[in-house]
């Protein structure tokens, strides 16, 4: 994976384990599957292994418009409340942040 875009200090804490998040795609237009949404990436502050990548969908009735239509004015927001609850799910999904291997991919919901 590339360099994450953004890097946020604020850790997120879920069942007594502290997480770090980092921003690593902004909504944008892709000519392949058309408007994609917000990715994450999580891991754990100490000892990571198997990263986290969450992708957020585009919100629901969202619609571009204008001339600059296939670029996000606004950044998204980010709410740490929700990525704790993303990172239980995945944790219930079955991602083990402790094991080897490629990153786990999870969908938001």
């Amino acid at each position: 994976m590339g360099a994450p875009k953004q890097i946020i200090d604020d850790r997120l804490f879920v069942d007594g384990i502290a997480f770090r998040w980092s921003e690593r795609r902004a909504p944008q237009w892709s000519p392949r599957h058309g408007w994609v949404g917000l990715v994450i990436t999580v891991e754990p502050v100490e000892d990571p292994q198997k990263v986290l990548v969450i992708e957020y969908p585009m919100p629901p009735g969202w619609k571009p418009s204008g001339v600059q239509a296939r670029r996000i004015k606004r950044p998204p927001t980010v709410d740490n409340g929700d990525f704790a609850r993303q990172v239980g799910l995945a944790l219930a999904a079955g991602w083990d942040p402790a094991s080897r291997g490629k990153p786990f991919v999870f969908g938001a919901e």
